[in-house]
């Protein structure tokens, strides 16, 4: 893909699923996999730069992101999967997905990260003195400060506890957020002509305790793909993508499902 080397875990058997991380926690989903029950092939790889991936220097976006998804789904025989992704990885599953409709089965989006929202200026006012951090040279600094604003100042406990060895990982990768990742997402946009290529039923998650920009982003995903399905977790934050393992897992398969009251 483009001279990039991915890490790649393909486990269990069944229905595809690609999951598809979000910044700085590479192994996000590790939980939720765990979760899941028989009956799927769980796909999770590591996106450019991150833990055990390796890639080519070059313009970073969200179309090279989900190009890349497109590229394991071909590099394993997989025809069409369900798409989920995860903040970042939100964007880029639902890139994927306008770009290679036929190669979907569904998406399932939990908090994507959409910047062009009216929520989107006040978190600029969070991330401008991180990336004045991160160009002074602290990049880990400058990533704790931003888990801390979205998850709260536990949030090294919190992801310890579920991925061991996430925090230093994290630290690892601390620069992918602010010199890849959030530039990439900004120079992103899902705009209506590109939803209406997807036509695939698609899962909105999110928490209630969330950044205030989810409301904004919600509500974008409800305009631009009404044949969205959403499911609420009262009193999550952020996190609950590795928080909250067993909800996620819930929605997901009931959402797989699809029996009545889904559509």
């Amino acid at each position: 893909m483009d001279g990039a080397e991915l890490a790649v875990s393909d486990e269990g058997a069944g229905e595809p699923v690609l999951f598809v991380h979000g910044g700085l926690i590479a192994d996000s989903f590790a939980p939720v996999a765990g979760e899941l029950g028989p009956g799927y092939r769980l796909v999770r790889h590591h996106r450019r730069g991150y833990a055990g991936s390796a890639g080519r220097p070059g313009p970073v976006s969200v179309g090279r992101d989900a190009a890349d998804c497109l590229g394991v789904l071909d590099a394993l025989g997989i025809e069409r999967a369900h798409l989920v992704g995860w903040s970042h990885g939100g964007a880029v599953v639902l890139e994927a997905a306008t770009r290679a409709p036929g190669r979907v089965l569904d998406v399932a989006v939990l908090e994507p990260a959409l910047l062009q929202v009216p929520g989107a200026a006040g978190l600029g006012e969070v991330l401008a003195p991180l990336f004045a951090r991160r160009a002074a040279g602290d990049a880990a600094g400058a990533a704790a400060d931003f888990q801390a604003a979205v998850w709260g100042p536990d949030w090294a406990a919190r992801l310890e506890q579920r991925i061991p060895g996430g925090v230093a990982q994290l630290y690892k990768d601390a620069a992918l957020i602010f010199d890849s990742d959030l530039p990439a997402l900004r120079a992103w946009s899902f705009e209506p002509k590109r939803a209406a290529v997807l036509d695939r039923p698609v899962l909105s998650v999110a928490g209630t305790a969330s950044m205030p920009i989810v409301a904004d982003v919600r509500e974008r995903l409800r305009i631009l793909l009404p044949q969205t399905r959403e499911v609420l977790l009262v009193g999550a934050d952020h996190a609950f993508a590795v928080t909250r393992p067993g909800q996620v897992a819930a929605a997901l398969t009931a959402f797989w499902a699809r029996g009545p009251g889904w559509w």
